[in-house]
């Protein structure tokens, strides 16, 4: 599994005239099962010079995920003391970290690139879960405000494939759907009528449903998704 990385572009002004800084936001592993772990590391991309803090707001989805910890960054580490709070709360129907990081004191502030913070998530349960960053604010040794623009949001999912949900149409037909799956070129669909049979290919499709034309009548059949990704 890939880490997919996702770059928020961030032009952080007044740190180096004519240079853009880039936030990204990396997640390690893609794909997992639930209750396996997700890392997310924020990380500052290029050479950022005298950052004393920032603050933010992470979402994520919390069908999907839960929050397990949160820590902080080489990147601001190297110039303790620090101080670093967070917040878990709900919002629109997903949660949101708010994070606030700063270096106490001192008159160097963090040079990168480097990471900021870590979060790590437990995946609780099956689909797509997409995580973005907005209202995000870095302050300069003086604590003077940067203009900050930001991307859009990052896709992860929780279980390799995802559940079928079948139901039986008013002909006696199967009709079967399922989420869609990242980076998939074909769904294949498997069957058979009993659990100690082999088997069987039955059809491929690009999209997230499938009506099996060989299923009228009382007869039942056991179904299997698999996945063909580029």
């Amino acid at each position: 599994m890939r880490a997919l990385l996702f770059s928020l572009t961030a032009l952080l002004l007044g740190l180096r005239p004519g240079l853009a800084q880039t936030l990204e936001l990396t997640v390690e592993p893609q794909v997992v099962e639930p209750d396996e772990l997700i890392t997310l590391e924020l990380r500052v991309d290029t050479a950022v010079a005298d950052l004393r803090g920032y603050t933010l707001d992470l979402h994520y989805d919390r069908d999907r995920v839960s929050v397990f910890s949160i820590y902080e960054g080489g990147l601001m580490l190297a110039h303790t003391p620090t101080f670093f709070y967070w917040e878990d709360s709900g919002a629109n129907g997903n949660s949101v970290i708010h994070i606030d990081h700063a270096i106490l004191g001192g008159t160097v502030g963090a040079s990168g690139p480097g990471v900021l913070c870590t979060v790590v998530l437990r995946a609780e349960d099956c689909g797509i879960e997409t995580v973005w960053v907005d209202n995000a604010l870095f302050r300069d040794m003086e604590n003077a405000p940067l203009a900050v623009g930001l991307g859009g949001g990052v896709e992860h999912q929780v279980c390799q494939v995802p559940p079928l949900q079948i139901t039986r149409l008013t002909d006696g037909r199967m009709r079967l759907t399922w989420d869609r799956g990242l980076n998939v070129d074909e769904y294949h669909l498997w069957t058979r009528e009993r659990w100690y049979q082999p088997w069987l290919y039955l059809a491929t499709t690009t999209d997230t449903f499938w009506v099996d034309p060989g299923t009228p009548g009382p007869q039942m059949r056991l179904y299997r998704l698999t996945l063909l990704h580029h």
